[in-house]
């Protein structure tokens, strides 16, 4: 992987009900007009990066910038197959990202900042 330097300027793709988390690879069945057209230009990429985020709300079609979670994931489009009106594609997750000023849903501008990671414990509840 290349080395991931901000600001970058990608396609971003608004997920429903499912969290990508880095390191996991997820198939994922893309149907909006504009999440296709987001996928097919991080795959004429050379790195082929996307920019997951989750929705707040899965029943919003058209999600805007403040209808998602600015904390994402960096993903790799690892392989894709067209449908009749859709694409099934397996994302890998790469690096947890921080997107602030979403200004439109085809392509953002993020700046990589480090997000600090939770420590969980296992024990007696």
């Amino acid at each position: 992987m290349s080395r991931i330097q901000g600001p970058h300027r990608l396609p971003l793709l608004p997920v429903r009900n499912a969290v990508l988390f880095p390191h996991l690879i997820v198939p994922t069945s893309v149907s909006r007009a504009s999440s296709i057209a987001a996928v097919e230009a991080a795959l004429a990429r050379e790195e082929k990066w996307i920019i997951a985020l989750t929705q707040r709300d899965s029943a919003l079609m058209e999600p805007a910038g403040q209808d998602l979670f600015e904390i994402g994931t960096l993903a790799l489009v690892r392989r894709f197959a067209r449908l009749d009106s859709s694409l099934e594609i397996n994302l890998q997750g790469l690096v947890r990202i921080r997107v602030s000023n979403v200004s439109t849903l085809f392509f953002v501008v993020f700046v990589v900042r480090s997000v600090k990671k939770y420590q969980h414990t296992v024990g007696p509840f």
